[in-house]
């Protein structure tokens, strides 16, 4: 079973604005199990907390998170009982064509990365 812990800090230079700005987060991918695995994919999103926003009124529906480092490569990449991957995560803010000023100020950005 692969466990993918997020930085917690928030990303540096607060360059989100709608529409223009990308920030990157690094994450680690650990194999926690007792024998190697194959990790075929990786996929990041923005997590909404319930009710569908976070942050006020601002929408994680607003946001695009991707899988922007070389893991998983175009092919399954094994990782050893134990190991670790490190790759990155983009995040941009869309123009949602409304008033996205509830998002102004966010120090983070609730990002969920999966891998399987």
């Amino acid at each position: 079973p692969f466990t993918v812990p997020l930085a917690t800090d928030p990303p540096p230079g607060g360059g989100l604005l709608p529409g223009s700005g990308t920030e990157t987060q690094t994450y680690t991918i650990h194999n926690g199990g007792a024998s190697s695995e194959r990790l075929t994919t990786v996929t990041a999103s923005v997590a909404d907390h319930a009710g569908g926003t976070f942050g006020g009124t601002c929408s994680g529906n607003w946001f695009t998170a991707t899988v922007t480092g070389t893991v998983p490569g175009p092919n399954p990449q094994t990782i050893l009982a134990g190991g670790t991957v490190t790759s990155t995560v983009t995040i941009i803010l869309n123009e949602s064509g409304g008033n996205q000023d509830p998002c102004q100020g966010l120090t983070t950005v609730p990002v969920t990365v999966t891998a399987a």
